[in-house]
């Protein structure tokens, strides 16, 4: 019943943030290769390190080598040419070579007496011979000198490995969800963020949403004249608008123009704020929108709810208590209006 991709996925990809235990595994696995790169008085250092295949290639893809003596890098294998590796420049030739010979061949061993041409095997065919001459010519004008060589991860600032970085990149290509700063960013209990994720992903049980084969009825039982989205039941129908109209009242303020969407009606909501104010408009929203969901439940279960009077009541004591909890933003927004 959890869509667990969906869940694991960071907040800012439209997921609850969840930490993706198999992703977070193949994060860690590339620390293994990292410490043996940079850290040679380590004991294993020099052993081999077996890791998923994908694991080694995703390091090779998040490092480059900025050469110095050459005694660390190896030649077929790091990214040491202009951040690029010999199979990227010559992509035929490496088929010629001994894995061993590409697995522990460092790029000094390598350009001392051209050793690298001679790892070279077999009959080359033509292509073969032009990547040959092409890599020829690019390590004509690579000179060594007397400093180590540098290994840096491509994901940090500083060009150290973390496993932050890594887990990041393993999303890098996802699908932004540029609104979530609006919902958790916003004071509100867990269980109304959890609610206005679920409604800016159109998931909850409304009208044109039917869910785990339940019955729906199209018609919005708060307002029996329209059909019953989850934009309509907060944004749009007359009784919510009626309850945004006796919350701008209050608080001394003319109510803008409906919208088609929820993150659109809280975008334009809170450029009526400025500075601290935005935050005590966002819980707000949060908290006028639970409330009416809550009374749209009400009519549907027990076939009751109160009216958008009673209902402001009830709001004008949730923002107290939502104060009391630590909503300080709220408590600050009715002392601007009070002022």
């Amino acid at each position: 019943m959890v869509v667990w991709e969906t869940v694991c996925k960071p907040t800012e990809l439209d997921g609850l943030g969840v930490s993706n235990l198999k992703l977070a595994s193949f994060a860690l696995q590339p620390r293994w290769l990292w410490l043996q790169k940079t850290d040679q008085d380590r004991a294993w250092s020099q052993l081999p390190i077996k890791v998923d295949p994908q694991v080694h290639t995703f390091f090779k893809a998040s490092t480059i080598t900025m050469v110095g003596n050459g005694r660390r890098a190896l030649f077929w294998e790091d990214n040491w040419i202009n951040r690029q590796s010999v199979p990227e420049i010559a992509h035929t030739l490496p088929h010629f070579v001994p894995a061993r010979t590409k697995r522990h061949q460092t790029v000094r061993e390598g350009l001392t007496n051209r050793q690298w041409v001679c790892a070279i095997s077999g009959g080359l065919p033509i292509p073969a011979i032009a990547d040959y001459l092409a890599l020829w010519d690019i390590l004509e004008a690579i000179v060594l000198n007397d400093q180590l060589d540098a290994t840096i991860w491509r994901w940090t600032p500083s060009g150290s490995y973390t496993a932050r970085s890594a887990y990041a990149m393993l999303h890098e290509g996802a699908i932004q969800f540029r609104s979530h700063n609006l919902i958790w960013k916003t004071w509100a209990p867990l269980r109304v963020k959890i609610f206005l994720w679920l409604a800016f992903r159109r998931r909850h049980w409304t009208g044109d949403c039917p869910r785990h084969g339940l019955e729906t009825r199209e018609r919005c039982y708060l307002y029996d004249h329209a059909q019953e989205t989850i934009d309509h039941i907060v944004v749009s129908c007359p009784y919510s608008r009626e309850v945004w109209s006796l919350i701008y009242q209050a608080f001394g303020r003319v109510l803008p123009l409906a919208t088609q969407s929820i993150i659109k009606w809280w975008r334009r909501v809170r450029t009526d704020g400025t500075g601290s104010q935005c935050s005590g408009i966002d819980s707000l929203f949060a908290l006028i929108s639970w409330e009416v969901w809550k009374q749209r439940n009400v009519h549907c279960f027990r076939d009751a709810a109160v009216t958008p009077a009673d209902l402001l009541l009830i709001i004008i004591a949730e923002v107290e208590r939502w104060a009391q909890a630590g909503a300080t933003c709220l408590s600050s927004l009715a002392a601007t209006n009070d002022g």
